[in-house]
C-alpha cells in the first residue's frame, strides 16, 4: 500500500492488506458495528413491547365474580358408628439365649513371627516365598 493510501486508509483496509478479504472476516469486521446497532435496537423494541404488555394487561379492569355467602343450618346429623379397629397384635417373644463360649486368640510367637523389611530380612528364621511367585 502506499504512503499516501495508508494515510487516508482504514484500519481494516490496512490489516487485510495483501491479504483475502472475500473469506469472510473483512465484511464482518466491517459491518460489525450496523450489526451491533441493529441487535440493541431489537432487544430495546422487544423490551419496550414487553414492558407495554405487561402494563395494559394490569391496567384492564377484569370482571369480577360476586361472591354469595349463604348461612347453612345443619339438623338430624346422624354419625356413622365406625367398628372399633382390631386390637393389637401380642409382642413377639424373645427367642431363648443361646449361651456362647469365647475362644482364646491362638498364640502367636512374635520373635519369630514377626513382619521383617527387606532390609532386615537376613536374620530371620522365617522361610519366604520366591520373589518371583
Amino acid at each position: 500500500m502506499d504512503i499516501n493510501k495508508i494515510l487516508t486508509a482504514d484500519f481494516l483496509d490496512i490489516v487485510f492488506d495483501g491479504r483475502n478479504k472475500e473469506y469472510g472476516a473483512y465484511d464482518l469486521r466491517k459491518t460489525y458495528n450496523q450489526r451491533i446497532k441493529v441487535g440493541m435496537i431489537g432487544m430495546l423494541g422487544l423490551t419496550i413491547i414487553l414492558s407495554l404488555g405487561a402494563i395494559l394487561s394490569n391496567s384492564i379492569k377484569k370482571q369480577q365474580a360476586e361472591v354469595v355467602a349463604v348461612d347453612l343450618s345443619l339438623e338430624n346429623v346422624q354419625e356413622e358408628k365406625r367398628p372399633e379397629p382390631p386390637p393389637p397384635p401380642p409382642p413377639k417373644q424373645e427367642p431363648p439365649k443361646v449361651e456362647v463360649t469365647k475362644f482364646a486368640p491362638p498364640y502367636r510367637d512374635w520373635e519369630t513371627d514377626r513382619k521383617s523389611t527387606r532390609l532386615n530380612s537376613s536374620h530371620l528364621k522365617l522361610s519366604r516365598m520366591p520373589s518371583s511367585a
